[in-house]
């Protein structure tokens, strides 16, 4: 009858159907397939969805010559009518031409008029000649109640006119509906596409914009206040190009995008807005050795920043792993404790997935409550640290396994001293000798903006004083679960390797500013 993608990617495939119905269009004067596109970012609640679909129809048909012409379609599509106008009503008047016409236009301009009938009527005709495929795209954009009508109303239409249904939608907003009365009322056929890959999207994007500004002049306000004219703006599109595509920060994309396009996309748009921290030497650069590499520091902290001054997970796209926000100190680290035993599970190649009833139990068993230890499954689910194996609402019944992203929390990211600088801005203290040590150093690097490896270094400072008391807060649970002798996994600190790990980056980049900034400062 029809399908139902449960999978965003739907529509590239269709696009690409729809070019090839364009140009079969195009060369043929007879009836050919028709792709239809039904997009519902466009609804509004003012209307009923089957009301939007006919409008959205009825666009297509006004536009498409095929559709729209009466000797082509119109005269056919209403064969039957005019048949019976002509032995019923207007029999009398059946030897004029001109009055039966008349007649027949009323009949046509009420319908059309109606939209209904009239829609109903042109595409039943045109699916009797050639397939006609209806694609229903952003349902899962609106409420459960209208997503709810829009799969009942669009199975029933196009049932009722022949059309070949194809919905897309996000593989979890099937599974939410799939046992609903909506979806078991009608026969159909999931399919799963994968999204593609992210730098393959961007190469696309990157591709269309450099064509689209080629051959224009434009100029930039460099951080120095410097006016800076481009002969060609795609040579600035070329730039990103280069620090983009096959280097880390195309990886680093990948990997926080867990699989989102839409995320990916937004997470371009913050560091191309945001990242360049000297876009004029970038240019310098690119124009005199021919490539440009982003620092992969500068990319990450404009994706965790945003367009916001400090990281806020309530506006970041990458979540807090050092802050459960269960209002207690000593259940802070609920989220890192159970993630890292996630992803130590992780590493045996049989692995599949932990059972959500055996999570429960070993966190019952260091004395965390069921709500606690449900609300800290949701929001990982919801920062994509974690799936379920059904992608269902996470739940003590379901299953779950480490997304690449949250392993690529514990064993990278954690450790990143771009990463946790901006953490800290949003994670709770309740030592009050730790919180002053870090007011006093923030109340110093604000003193001393003139020197790059003072600042640095008084950064630093502040993450040696903020990761040894996450280490501390996690080692209360890590202890809970060694009195209790849980399984290995959940006894393991990543902590431990991540201090190692975090002081080498630290030492890294301290080498760096002493080389590119200290010959040129006072101290």
């Amino acid at each position: 009858m029809g399908t139902v993608g449960a999978g965003k990617t739907t529509f590239q495939h269709y696009t690409r159907h729809v070019s090839a119905a364009k140009i079969f269009e195009e060369k043929s004067n007879g009836p050919y397939p028709h792709w239809i596109s039904v997009d519902f970012l466009g609804f509004t609640n003012d209307q009923a969805p089957v009301d939007y679909i006919y409008e959205c129809l009825m666009t297509y048909i006004l536009s498409n010559d095929y559709l729209s012409g009466f000797k082509s379609c119109i005269e056919k599509a209403y064969e039957a009518e005019i048949n019976a106008i002509k032995k019923g009503p207007a029999f009398l008047i059946s030897n004029d031409s001109n009055k039966l016409n008349e007649v027949i236009s009323e009949k046509l301009q009420k319908d059309f008029d109606d939209k209904k009938p009239y829609v109903n009527k042109v595409l039943t005709f045109a699916s009797s000649e050639a397939p006609v495929y209806l694609v229903i795209d952003n349902v899962d954009q609106l409420s459960e109640d209208i997503q709810s009508k829009i799969f009942t109303e669009a199975v029933a239409f196009a049932q009722k006119l022949h059309l070949n249904l194809v919905i897309s939608i996000r593989n979890s907003t099937y599974v939410e509906h799939r046992n609903s009365a909506a979806f078991n009322a009608f026969d159909f056929d999931p399919i799963l596409i994968e999204p593609p890959k992210v730098e393959a999207i961007l190469s696309k994007r990157f591709f269309l914009a450099r064509n689209l500004i080629n051959g224009t002049k434009g100029h930039f306000i460099s951080e120095n206040g410097m006016r800076i004219n481009v002969d060609n703006l795609s040579s600035l599109i070329e730039l990103v190009q280069s620090s983009v595509l096959g280097t880390q920060v195309g990886g680093l994309l990948e990997v926080l995008a867990a699989g989102d396009i839409r995320n990916a996309l937004r997470m371009t748009r913050h560091f191309l807005e945001h990242g360049y921290s000297n876009p004029g030497k970038a240019v310098q650069v690119y124009q005199s050795k021919g490539f440009y590499v982003l620092p992969r520091h500068e990319a990450l902290r404009a994706i965790l920043l945003g367009s916001h001054a400090v990281y806020s997970e309530e506006y970041s796209l990458i979540g807090n792993p050092f802050d459960a926000r269960l209002g207690r100190t000593n259940l802070q680290m609920v989220r890192l404790f159970i993630l890292n035993a996630l992803v130590q599970y992780s590493t045996d190649p049989s692995f599949q997935y932990v059972d959500g009833i055996e999570i429960r139990k070993h966190m019952r068993s260091i004395g965390v409550s069921d709500n606690s230890t449900l609300k800290a499954l949701n929001d990982l689910c919801k920062l994509r640290f974690i799936h379920t194996a059904s992608h269902d609402k996470a739940s003590f019944s379901s299953n779950y396994y480490p997304s690449r992203l949250g392993g690529y929390i514990v064993r990278e990211l954690i450790s990143n001293v771009t990463f946790v600088e901006n953490i800290m801005m949003d994670t709770f203290i309740s030592d009050e000798v730790c919180w002053q040590k870090l007011n006093e150093l923030g109340t110093k690097i604000s003193g001393s903006p003139r020197s790059i490896v003072k600042r640095l270094e008084l950064r630093f400072d502040k993450i040696k004083v903020f990761y040894p008391y996450m280490n501390t807060l996690y080692t209360e649970l890590l202890k809970e679960s060694q009195k209790r002798n849980l399984p290995i996994e959940w006894k393991s600190n990543p902590f431990d390797s991540g201090s190692r790990n975090l002081s080498l980056n630290m030492e890294a980049a301290m080498a760096s500013a002493n080389k590119n900034y200290k010959p040129n400062q006072r101290r």
